[in-house]
């Protein structure tokens, strides 16, 4: 049995509307914001640098920070383990460590799905309190 995610929307129509038309009747030209011509792209004008070279992750989905001044980040993989590692200098391998790891819970068949949220909460330096986002299931019998 596979547990999904669900959203639910909800519209409330005021008496008023309630036999009527809903939305804008009529649209309004826009005349103040036109662009005439996109500059094209320089070459050099963009650039990717890599941080952290001696790093590397499986399917990572973004960097974070706690906000605790503890000078760590975090990364967050789609399988399930979220890495910390000091956010100073050039750390290996050695100085990363599993700050969370919910590969045991976390359903990753498909690309949609896995780890995919990681928030911290705005005293989670007295409280330690963190939030997840992920996608689970569980198998039926």
């Amino acid at each position: 049995m596979l547990l999904g995610m669900y959203l639910l929307t909800l519209f409330v129509i005021p008496e008023a509307h309630a036999g009527g038309p809903y939305g804008i009747e009529t649209r309004t030209a826009n005349t103040s914001l036109l662009i005439e011509e996109v500059p094209p792209l320089v070459p050099g004008d963009i650039a990717t640098e890599r941080i952290f070279p001696s790093l590397s992750f499986s399917r990572p989905l973004f960097l974070t920070h706690a906000g605790d001044d503890s000078g760590r980040l975090f990364v967050v993989e789609q399988g399930g383990i979220v890495y910390t590692f000091p956010a100073s200098g050039n750390p290996g391998p050695g100085d990363l460590s599993a700050f969370l790891n919910l590969q045991d819970r976390v359903r990753m068949v498909g690309n949609e799905e896995g780890l995919l949220g990681l928030a911290f909460d705005p005293d989670y330096a007295v409280n330690g309190v963190f939030y997840c986002y992920y996608s689970a299931g569980t198998s039926s019998a």
